[in-house]
């Protein structure tokens, strides 16, 4: 006899199957039925005898990732992941993480406390798939677009800045999940392999080192820094993004150089924005390219980023705003959920539920006193068709 929780299951898998049909939106993989077959992950798939050696698209969705059956040790434990599936179930959370380090360097000045330690991401990636059910974003953007509602708890997993670490850490833990990620990453460091700014400084100067007033604002002499540390802290470069790509990972544009769109000229916005997506859809042979927003809080974009957003027909942008999506959000104002160095096991669970993500809209909005509490991803389709600025004069 079949259970209320199968049935729902079960309805899920249907909307999911039905999208999966309908979606406009490539994925650049490679024999995702092998994967959901041997559940062994993209990168297994990727090296089969006879599978695709270059990046073309396929027309075929990724599929879910199966929940875990396993249930954790503690009473605690368990009783926040029931809680995190309920406080989530018909909504899409969006996870929102940077970088991968080793366990062995946690609590190392040069490491950004918006990374996570490879066997923290493991843990975090097991408790989502006890509480629900991990997709990929494409996915979740196609069940948005459709309208359609959905009983289950979903997930999908994003990092920003693509470092070269997630190749190297990330990488095989997403696989040992069956996890695909979205990867945005700035398209001027992929040509280098450079360091983004803030990391450069915090590996010279320390956590003070990333604010501009430090003493690390001035010339950055990268030659100072150690070379493990850089090597660690560095972007990808275009080969291994494209690795990333062919494990079945979507890779979308995070601007060229990683500038606050709203500290920015128009031309430069411009520049920043549209470089970054047409770069990445030279590489790929596909328009299917998300955007992600650098900082992505609400005084660092503004209306004309969403127009020119909207123009270039991107199929997703996020923002780093807390919060999940409902049905029938708007694909191009996406809230994601941060997570950081600072997310033990008991505070991932207190945020996977949203009960912290009001706290954090407030801490937003005293950041920019003359910004009512409002919430900017649910006004920036009036904003925009409006034509006027997200921010009051």
């Amino acid at each position: 006899m079949i259970g209320p929780a199968r049935h729902r299951r079960i309805a899920c898998d249907e909307k999911l199957t039905r999208v999966r049909r309908t979606t406009d939106i490539p994925v650049i993989a490679v024999s995702p039925r092998d994967v959901r077959a041997s559940g062994r992950g993209w990168a297994e798939a990727s090296m089969k005898p006879g599978s695709a050696t270059n990046i073309a698209p396929s027309r075929e969705a990724p599929h879910a990732v199966p929940r875990l059956t396993d249930r954790p040790q503690g009473f605690w434990t368990r009783g926040w992941e029931w809680l995190n599936g309920r406080a989530n179930r018909g909504l899409l959370r969006i996870l929102l993480y940077h970088g991968v380090c080793a366990d062995e360097h946690e609590g190392e000045p040069w490491v950004p406390s918006h990374y996570v330690t490879q066997k923290a991401l493991d843990a975090q990636l097991a408790a989502l798939r006890r509480a629900g059910t991990v997709i990929d974003l494409r996915e979740g953007v196609a069940l948005l677009r459709s309208g359609r509602r959905w009983n289950e708890t979903l997930f999908a997993v994003t990092f920003d800045d693509a470092p070269a670490n997630l190749l190297t850490r990330a990488a095989p833990v997403l696989a040992a999940h069956g996890v695909t990620a979205t990867i945005f990453a700035c398209t001027d460091r992929l040509e280098d392999g450079g360091l983004l700014d803030e990391d450069a400084r915090q590996a010279l100067y320390g956590l003070a080192g990333r604010r501009a007033t430090a003493p690390g604002s001035g010339p950055i002499e990268v030659g100072r820094i150690d070379p493990q540390v850089r090597d660690d802290l560095r972007c990808m470069r275009w080969d291994e993004a494209l690795a990333m790509a062919l494990m079945g990972h979507w890779l979308g544009a995070h601007t060229r150089a990683h500038v606050r769109l709203s500290q920015a000229d128009p031309a430069r916005r411009m520049a920043e924005i549209a470089g970054s997506v047409n770069a990445l859809r030279r590489r790929l042979k596909t328009t299917a390219v998300p955007f992600a927003y650098p900082y992505g809080q609400s005084d660092d974009f503004g209306a004309e980023d969403l127009n020119l957003l909207r123009a270039l027909e991107v199929p997703a942008v996020c923002t780093a705003r807390p919060g999940a999506n409902a049905p029938g959000g708007d694909p191009l104002c996406l809230r994601r959920t941060a997570v950081g160095l600072y997310h033990r096991p008991t505070r991932f669970a207190l945020e996977m539920t949203g009960l912290l993500d009001a706290r954090r809209r407030r801490q937003a909005a005293r950041r920019s006193p003359d910004r009512g509490p409002e919430d900017i991803a649910s006004r920036m389709v009036q904003i925009a068709s409006e034509g006027t600025d997200a921010r009051p004069e």
